[in-house]
């Protein structure tokens, strides 16, 4: 048995390097120009809904303060579901406490 045929030989091996160098030249190229030609249809206008807070209660339950045109939402969620708890149309705003002499 000769140890050539057992091994791979010098140029097959030297074959499938700079093959498989190739595929991920060709792999990388090809996301580049997706990456570039993207189409994102959402772009320049402006974000409807952001997320203000998340408090976490349990590892499993948590609360989100969300704001979607303008108006805040307190969302419970948890492993049973997900609830409205209140609606607010603005932020409230803490007025400071006044001093009586």
């Amino acid at each position: 048995m000769d140890i050539s045929s057992v091994f791979i030989s010098d140029i097959n091996l030297t074959r499938w390097v700079i093959g498989t160098l190739v595929l991920f030249l060709l792999l990388g190229g090809f996301s580049l120009v997706l990456a570039k030609f993207k189409h994102d249809k959402s772009e320049g206008l402006p974000r409807r809904i952001k997320r203000l807070e998340i408090l976490n209660l349990t590892p499993r339950h948590q609360l989100h303060l969300v704001q979607h045109n303008g108006t805040e939402h307190l969302i419970l969620t948890g492993p049973q579901g997900d609830t409205v708890i209140a609606n607010a149309s603005e932020r409230p705003t803490l007025d400071k406490p006044t001093v009586q002499e």
